[in-house]
């Protein structure tokens, strides 16, 4: 089988399938493709045989402030069936503590003198801002002072990354909501974040204040791959087709443009192609990575996710609905709690998925029962708490270990995408400094609008 199309997507994430949702609605012949056996990358969800729910991770649809994207997207959980949140119940794990205002890593946490000396440097690291740094530490030490560094943050990155802060490239640490502290007073945070230079580093004291305006949803029963199913079925409606489980083992390129796909489905000619994925995949299958450097022709370094998913015959003890780990004591980082957002349970029983790294070369197994004691260590299920079902799951190569190195070597690779292939976007994963889903589909959107 052959077949032409204007626009051949690759990868079928949320941002292949917000760009080829974009490209019919443009009247395009398109298809989207990818090797894995359904579509959604991490936004989708598992459902047991016995019919429960659990998401790959925490997601909450949230709006992007454009009317036209907004009403594309989200017009199908402006409903009864969804929830409709004016803000998230967002919290995190610190220092043994559990800080239920906040996603923000809270300072006052600390002992007395480490606390009052961390506000002193905070202060006087924005009296005396500079630009320009070429590590983590080095951004991080100068931003908010010695005593943040060393006692909240190098501890969180470090054991997010599993890497050096002294090695991970700047502005890493943003990718875990680790822009801001909390610290000072409610009121004396009101004032201080007037300033421009203390509003980047200070943050409120609770998750309702500063998020604005803007609409978030989750749905009431089942979870966030609904909604992934949804954007699928306009898809191809609009006469979009999409191939699952489909391998590449080729590309034909005439000219400096890819001009077809070699597939397990046949061949798959087309005039654009579309790249949401690692790009070393893109350079292998045109073999252009012959013409890298030997330390960017190889495959970025990647952590892989540990996805627990837990039924507890106990309510949680907090009403959150998430919240991250930064506490390098325990493997998970953040926790999504259906029950809290949902209202209900499944026969009593109370769901949540915990997510966990490791690095890819570990053959070392995460075990629920663990899991479950790490949430009992942590004050979120009491400790009488039992399992009433488990799934482990393991997502190969999944995070990006984002060291000056790696920075490099992708720089590199998307260079040479961009200078030897002409009819290639690239977009997602395959940029590669774009990682929050909204912000990928706004650079989708404003790209192809």
């Amino acid at each position: 089988m052959s077949t032409q199309y204007d626009e051949i997507i690759v990868g079928a994430g949320i941002a292949g399938i917000v760009a080829g949702l974009l490209h019919v609605r443009q009247g395009k012949k398109v298809a989207l493709v990818d090797s894995a056996e359904s579509a959604g990358g991490l936004m989708r969800t598992y459902i047991t045989p016995e019919g429960k729910h659990f998401d790959y991770g925490t997601h909450l649809l949230s709006e992007l402030g454009i009317a036209d994207l907004d009403k594309l997207l989200f017009e199908c959980v402006r409903n009864d069936s969804w929830h409709e949140f004016d803000y998230l119940k967002s919290g995190h794990f610190i220092h043994k503590t559990l800080c239920e205002r906040s996603p923000v890593v809270d300072a006052t946490i600390l002992k007395e003198a480490d606390y009052l000396r961390a506000m002193v440097e905070l202060v006087e690291a924005t009296a005396n801002p500079r630009d320009g740094y070429d590590t983590l530490s080095q951004q991080l030490t100068k931003c908010f002072g010695d005593t943040l560094y060393q006692e909240l943050l190098k501890p969180a990155v470090e054991k997010l990354f599993f890497a050096s802060a002294d090695d991970l490239a700047t502005n890493s640490h943003l990718l875990y909501g680790l822009a801001r502290v909390q610290g000072f007073s409610e009121q004396t945070t009101r004032i201080l974040k007037q300033l421009p230079k203390l509003n980047d580093v200070l943050a409120f004291h609770s998750h309702k204040e500063g998020n604005g305006a803007i609409k978030r949803y989750y749905p009431k029963q089942g979870g966030i791959g609904q909604w992934v199913d949804h954007l699928l079925s306009q898809f191809c409606e609009h006469g979009g087709k999409l191939y699952l489980n489909c391998k590449i083992t080729g590309m034909s390129v005439h000219e400096q443009k890819v001009t077809s796909l070699h597939t397990d489905a046949g061949e798959l000619y087309c005039q654009k192609l579309t790249w949401t994925i690692a790009p070393f995949m893109l350079l292998q299958s045109t073999n252009l990575h012959a013409l890298l450097p030997e330390f960017a022709a190889n495959q970025l370094n990647f952590l892989d996710s540990w996805l627990v998913h837990l039924e507890v015959d106990r309510a949680p003890l907090t009403s959150l609905h998430y919240y991250n780990n930064f506490d390098p004591q325990y493997a998970h980082f953040r926790s999504t709690l259906y029950s809290n957002m949902q209202g209900e349970t499944e026969n009593g029983a109370h769901r949540v998925t915990v997510e966990a790294f490791s690095k890819h070369a570990d053959t070392t197994q995460i075990s629920a029962t663990d899991i479950l004691q790490e949430l009992i260590d942590c004050g979120v299920f009491p400790q009488e708490s039992q399992l009433t079902y488990h799934h482990v799951d393991r997502i190969s190569r999944s995070f990006p270990v984002p060291t000056v190195a790696f920075r490099q070597q992708q720089q590199v690779q998307v260079n040479c995408i961009r200078e030897n292939l002409k009819n290639v976007s690239l977009y997602g994963k395959a940029r590669g400094d774009i990682f929050f889903m909204n912000d990928v589909i706004l650079d989708i959107y404003q790209s192809l609008t």
